[in-house]
């Protein structure tokens, strides 16, 4: 199970950072920031899929496959929950127009975070999800790259 949970986390963490390179949401970043983050969001990619590898052969009933994805889902998206709120609280602008503006602009319009989440967790819980099946090694090589 705990294999199962870290294959549903890393699972997570590559689709945040599939989505984060392609949109380049970077962008406007301090450069020295946006490098680290992109270094780590390439990273992310580099090594996704190995959990699921591992734990697939050490387990590879469906049921736990599932509730591990769940699990690991739910800590990512948990986290991220977490630490946006506290970082909105300390600056205190929890109640700033601009603050669900740019939450606006991040999950649904311009990012379309939320959408785009959504559209490539499904295939996880598909019976014949394998991580290999969409490239996505091209983002985090462009970051590589350019070292």
């Amino acid at each position: 199970m705990c294999l199962a949970l870290i294959a549903g986390f890393e699972n997570m963490t590559t689709i945040i950072s599939y989505i984060v390179l392609k949109s380049n949401m970077l962008v406007t970043a301090n450069p020295t920031m946006r490098s680290l983050w992109e270094w780590h969001a390439a990273e992310e990619i580099e090594h996704s899929g190995l959990a699921f590898k591992f734990s697939n052969y050490v387990d590879n009933r469906y049921w736990i496959r599932i509730l591990g994805g769940l699990l690991g889902t739910v800590m990512v998206i948990g986290a991220i929950v977490v630490g946006m709120a506290l970082l909105i609280m300390q600056d205190q602008s929890l109640t700033n127009q601009k603050t669900f503006d740019d939450l606006r602009k991040f999950l649904f319009t311009e990012y379309k975070f939320l959408p785009l989440t959504l559209k490539h967790l499904t295939p996880y819980f598909k019976l014949e999800f394998n991580p290999k099946s969409e490239d996505l090694y091209q983002y985090g090589e462009k970051v590589f790259l350019n070292i």
